[in-house]
């Protein structure tokens, strides 16, 4: 909750900037450069948000060798519980890579 909070007190002030900005005698274009300022800040924030989401499907980790110990694991997990008798033989299909 923390980094909401914070988040949210960052939002705050640069709203009362924002605000207190509009306050002022500006020429025409200075006050529509003001105006679509919060517009441009959530594009460039957008922008930002998936520059990060390209960099870290780029940057994801292949794990090979922890797949393949997932894999045995599954398979003496289902083994077990064949031998138990809770499931029956083959309960899930044979998935292909």
């Amino acid at each position: 909750m923390l980094r909401i909070s914070r988040l949210l007190s960052y939002a705050a002030v640069a709203a009362a900037l924002w605000i207190g900005v509009l306050q002022l005698d500006l020429s025409g274009s200075a006050r529509l450069a003001v105006i679509a300022a919060p517009f441009a800040a959530l594009v460039l924030f957008g922008l930002y948000m998936l520059a990060l989401l390209a960099h870290g499907v780029a940057t994801y980790r292949d794990c090979p060798d922890e797949a393949e110990s997932l894999q045995q694991d599954i398979a003496w997990a289902l083994s077990e519980l064949t031998a138990r008798g809770v499931i029956g033989p083959n309960p899930l299909p044979e998935v292909s890579e």
